[in-house]
């Protein structure tokens, strides 16, 4: 079957002072090899958290207000809940919640002297719909394919505050922990 990308959830934190001065200013090469995997690791488990635990919130009935998701007719509503027996938005047979749920794709790009991002990590979590997202009716009246792309990766001012600081607390947490590079030297007899 045939998978359709929903919009990307980019995710862009700055690196703050504070971050580099727990690897004491980041001037060697090693150390910001650290810092990268570090901080692109701690991307990382920011995203999946974020998809395991805030996006099935977005197929819930509370979701509408939380969101901002664009009203639903009571006529279409009414069908819905005849046909399918939902009255949950984003949901009639449970097929596309069960699609964004169970599968993500996480890209992270930049770093402490990337160029590119101009010193930014930057997560993307890719997200999949069963139906091909360019399926549009012009006629129709109601929620459109790229309303609900919209709907499904958006986030509240307070989400985007939980991730910056989940984010935050798991650098340093790695930080912590780390213990500098380690080798083993073999020596024959």
């Amino acid at each position: 079957m045939k998978r359709y990308v929903v919009p990307d959830l980019y995710v862009e934190i700055m690196l703050s002072d504070r971050l580099y001065d727990l690897v004491g200013g980041l001037n060697a090469r090693g150390q910001l090899r650290v810092w990268n995997n570090i901080a692109k690791s701690a991307m990382s488990e920011e995203l999946v958290k974020h998809h395991k635990r805030r996006i099935p919130g977005h197929f819930k009935r509370g979701a509408a207000s939380k969101y901002g998701y664009m009203r639903r007719t009571d006529k279409y509503q009414q069908i819905k809940f005849k046909i399918w027996r939902s009255e949950t938005d984003l949901v009639k047979t449970g097929r596309t919640r069960l699609f964004i749920t169970a599968g993500r794709q996480i890209r992270i790009v930049g770093g402490a002297s990337s160029s590119r991002t101009w010193g930014a990590i930057i997560g993307q979590l890719v997200m999949r719909l069963p139906f091909p997202g360019t399926r549009e009716n012009p006629l129709s009246k109601g929620v459109s394919i790229n309303q609900m792309k919209k709907e499904i990766t958006a986030t509240t001012d307070e989400e985007r505050s939980d991730m910056q600081f989940g984010f935050l607390d798991r650098v340093q947490q790695k930080f912590a922990k780390f213990e500098g590079g380690q080798r083993m030297f073999y020596r024959s007899k």
